[in-house]
């Protein structure tokens, strides 16, 4: 999701010249603060008008693709998760009231971590480890941002931009070894258990889900999927654990993701996610 300005851009007039662009969907919303999720059958939750492109609870559980033990699986036409997360609908008014039990271990303690000319300095117990940019335009660019500290999972958690990518990844605290990367900002889960992480990819229009466990501090991959029709909102605060086990997240149907004037779409519907034991 990061340092992609220039690919983004190029997608963009691609998708404006062959007018693939849809309209944009309509939010959808309730006013009952208190309704666990939309209780309407699915042909209830479309909308009726041709200019609108809403997502249904069948379509949200569908890839395109699937890693799991290093072996990648392709469905051209797409393929119903069944296993790992189970996803629903939900109420605009839903995802705002469980904002405020929302579940974070990211501290984001950026004081001490200051870079300077170009060199991020991380203190661990064995060693101090020195992430040093490198500006170039072109494809040996890297910058790095100090985010914050995991403290239940001993690591720090850094982000680094490429030419035309990015990733996070994890400092251990105490031997200063990277440990782990993702794919964008790794979300622990309120019983400190697993770790999901979701980007929404530009080059294909999906939405890449990085599913981890926690086993004594130590992070294990599970498995990689692309959901084929949505994409999580790039924004801050539109993605959270809850206390209540599910992990809420704002998107868009894939196929309005773009506004007809090259911007992103600001209309978006709400799902939420659950781990299957």
């Amino acid at each position: 999701m990061m340092a992609k300005i220039n690919v983004i851009a190029i997608f963009v007039l691609i998708l404006t010249c062959l007018g693939c662009h849809n309209k944009t969907p309509e939010t959808v919303s309730d006013n009952q603060e208190t309704k666990d999720s939309l209780s309407q059958p699915a042909e209830q939750q479309v909308a009726t008008s041709p200019k609108d492109s809403l997502l249904t609870a069948s379509e949200l559980n569908v890839i395109s693709s699937i890693n799991t033990n290093e072996n990648t699986s392709f469905f051209d036409k797409g393929k119903a998760l069944t296993k790992y997360v189970q996803l629903e609908l939900i109420t605009e008014s839903l995802f705002k009231s469980k904002m405020k039990d929302s579940v974070n271990f990211i501290r984001y303690d950026t004081v001490p971590n200051k870079k300077k000319n170009g060199i991020t300095e991380l203190v661990c117990k064995a060693k101090t480890v020195k992430l040093v940019d490198n500006p170039n335009d072109n494809d040996s660019m890297e910058t790095y941002t100090y985010v914050g500290q995991i403290d239940v999972l001993n690591k720090y958690l850094v982000a680094v931009s490429y030419y035309e990518d990015g990733e996070y990844f994890f400092i251990d605290k105490t031997t200063g070894a990277k440990t782990n990367s993702f794919n964008d900002i790794p979300a622990v889960s309120p019983d400190k258990k697993h770790i999901i992480s979701i980007n929404a990819n530009g080059y294909e229009t999906t939405a890449d889900m990085e599913l981890f466990e926690i086993k004594n501090e130590k992070v294990i991959p599970i498995m990689k999927a692309s959901f084929k029709n949505w994409m999580p909102l790039m924004e801050h605060g539109k993605m959270f654990w809850n206390k209540d086990g599910y992990l809420y997240l704002a998107v868009h149907n894939t196929k309005t993701y773009w506004r007809e004037d090259g911007f992103l779409n600001n209309k978006y519907q709400y799902i939420r996610l659950k781990l299957i034991p």
